[in-house]
């Protein structure tokens, strides 16, 4: 059963499901990481790659540093207990079952619109703007 709800469709926020309050985060960076996450396979990047997309042009010791931070803040505010986020040398993973997410919701809603009218007007309803809303970090890659 998921922990967090997570709406990545015109915002990038994350409410806690236990209590019903909004998880705060320091930085976008450290919003749209988790996002990121979430809509990777398997909720899992390599290290190199999420680095890159988030603090590119930044020297490549200081992206990798800036990582480790947002990586911290993450664990601290949504695993204290260690077993949401997973990581390794090379990889950053989030078990994506404790995790209900707006853009998988309407990816499967989208789905089976074809022969359900009902899921093409939920799917419509989830809506709320484009991804990560104004929360999109100064990075080339949001800048696409």
């Amino acid at each position: 059963m998921a922990r967090f709800q997570v709406d990545l469709l015109g915002s990038c926020r994350a409410v806690r499901l236990s209590d019903g309050q909004e998880v705060t985060f320091r930085t976008r960076k450290t919003r749209c990481l988790l996002g990121l996450l979430l809509l990777s396979p398997n909720a899992r990047m390599n290290r190199e790659q999420l680095a890159s997309l988030l603090w590119d042009p930044a020297p490549e010791e200081l992206a990798r540093s800036s990582l480790r931070q947002s990586l911290k803040e993450l664990r601290g505010v949504l695993d204290p207990d260690g077993d949401v986020l997973e990581t390794d040398r090379f990889t950053v993973g989030l078990r994506g079952e404790e995790f209900s997410v707006d853009v998988l919701r309407l990816r499967g809603l989208v789905a089976s619109a074809a022969s359900d009218q009902k899921a093409l007007l939920a799917a419509a309803a989830l809506w709320q703007g484009e991804l990560f809303g104004t929360t999109q970090p100064n990075a080339p890659v949001f800048e696409a």
